[in-house]
């Protein structure tokens, strides 16, 4: 018998503070050496702009193995969208434990990795933040990044117009603290901005290396697969770069696959992981005027982290349903 956590149950069972203390241990967890990344598999063919990943990761703490399956493809309306569920199995038995909608907790681990990647890389008395992203990111990136930060500003980038664009700078306005203010400029948006976070890019919105002023920290989350990218390669040659797992990365970020193919950039640049900068075996932001680069790859650890926490949970709480598989 294995439990079934939708996605309303996630959201009711873990808020932004835990998750972002989850996150700060699965960081430190890989860091350590105490964590297992599979190697990234894409199962099936890209057919009109549909594919199906597996990704795989644990800790010693937990006694399952996290599977991260995920479809992703393009809706109606020409915006990529992913289902898919954490399934998560027993090492004593191999049986299927729990399986935990991922969407939510996939958001939330992309915007806690972010956050705790400006705790630590942002300049000093960082004021404002410019966020590049759909709305369902943007909103999550918004909060978690202000928990982290004493914001004067946040800025959304979108081609988008409207009401609904609005009222959701003004919700984020209201939840976060931050006051919140849409755009369609990025250059404008960018030029001044102290926390640049950019999740799914395209041509349009791609960060470029002249764009970038120094004493700038960029979260990139985005580019995780090899021909994807939200950095031109002169903007990974200015950064200081920092990843969340050195393996995983050499597979799957976009961003640094492109510049290391043009013999533009090399893997020995790599400053270190972001658990070793909060355990404090490498050195964070060293020099005010250092653009710094948190290249996320999509590593699954910390959805797997937060998916245990919620099966816990739902498992005290007598939440989630029971399916026989």
């Amino acid at each position: 018998m294995s439990i079934l956590v939708d996605r309303e149950s996630v959201r009711r069972l873990l808020d932004l503070d835990d998750a972002l203390e989850l996150a700060r241990q699965a960081h430190v967890h890989a860091a350590r050496g105490e964590a297992f990344i599979g190697s990234a598999g894409q199962l099936g063919k890209r057919v009109d702009g549909r594919r199906l990943h597996g990704l795989s990761a644990t800790y010693s703490g937990i006694p399952v193995v996290g599977m991260h399956s995920s479809y992703a493809f393009t809706n109606e309306q020409g915006r990529l969208q992913t289902q898919g569920y954490i399934l998560l199995h027993n090492f004593s038995n191999g049986q299927l434990a729990a399986l935990v909608e991922a969407s939510l907790i996939s958001q939330l681990a992309r915007a806690c990795n972010a956050a705790l990647a400006s705790e630590f890389l942002m300049p000093a008395n960082a004021a404002v933040h410019t966020i590049i992203a759909d709305q369902v990111n943007a909103r999550q990136l918004a909060r978690s990044v202000a928990r982290v930060a004493n914001l004067r500003e946040c800025r959304l980038v979108s081609a988008e117009r409207g009401e609904e664009i609005g009222l959701l700078a003004d919700w984020i306005g209201k939840t976060s603290g931050v006051p919140t203010v849409h755009t369609t400029d990025m250059a404008s948006a960018i030029s001044d901005a102290d926390i640049i976070s950019i999740d799914g890019s395209s041509e349009d919105w791609l960060l470029r290396g002249t764009q970038l002023r120094p004493g700038t920290h960029i979260n990139s989350l985005g580019a995780i697969e090899e021909g994807v990218r939200e950095l031109d390669t002169f903007a990974v040659q200015r950064c200081k770069v920092y990843c969340d797992h050195a393996e995983h990365s050499r597979n799957c970020a976009g961003n640094l696959l492109a510049a290391v193919a043009e013999d533009k950039w090399q893997w020995e640049r790599m400053t270190g992981e972001l658990g070793q900068v909060i355990t404090g075996d490498v050195p964070g932001r060293t020099d005010h005027d250092e653009i710094t680069l948190y290249n996320g790859s999509g590593m699954p650890l910390t959805e797997v982290v937060l998916a245990w926490e919620v099966q816990l949970r739902a498992l005290e709480q007598g939440q989630g349903q029971q399916v026989q598989l």
